[in-house]
């Protein structure tokens, strides 16, 4: 029997190629009680529409299944895939929805001074954050999917 022992390198995620003019920027903006939200932007100029996929509980934007989803959708619209507080690069300590919301408004603050249309794709914990800020804001957002 032969035991094969995985390096470092073979354990990372697959890279996905961006397409074509497609940028992949990081950037970050603070909540109204100071926490610091991070999250990815897929782009190409001129695109006037953005989904914003929020992750659920113990789930980060950096995992493969996100990047793909992000790259993939990227194709026909911007994306902005976020890490909730406590998750990823972003700052602060989770709260078990309790002040999930205010991450998930500030980004889509961020996102209306930039889109005319912006939709949030949410999984599980991620998913009822966005019905909930999507019920406060139901002008500011063109659709919502929510997953599991």
């Amino acid at each position: 029997m032969m035991i094969h022992y995985a390096s470092v390198e073979e354990m990372k995620p697959p890279a996905y190629q961006l397409a074509e003019l497609e940028q992949r920027s990081s950037h970050a903006v603070v909540t109204e009680d100071g926490v610091r939200i991070s999250f990815d932007l897929y782009h190409r100029v001129g695109r006037q529409a953005v989904v914003i996929i929020c992750p659920g509980f113990f789930q980060t934007k950096e995992a493969a299944i996100f990047q793909r989803l992000a790259h993939d959708l990227a194709k026909d619209q911007d994306v902005l895939c976020m890490d909730f507080r406590g998750h990823g690069r972003s700052g602060g300590f989770y709260t078990f929805s309790a002040r999930e919301g205010a991450d998930l408004e500030a980004v889509l603050e961020w996102a209306r001074g930039r889109y005319s249309e912006i939709s949030i794709l949410g999984f599980s914990l991620g998913g009822a954050i966005a019905i909930n800020t999507a019920a406060r804001f139901p002008d500011s957002i063109h659709s919502l999917i929510a997953v599991s």
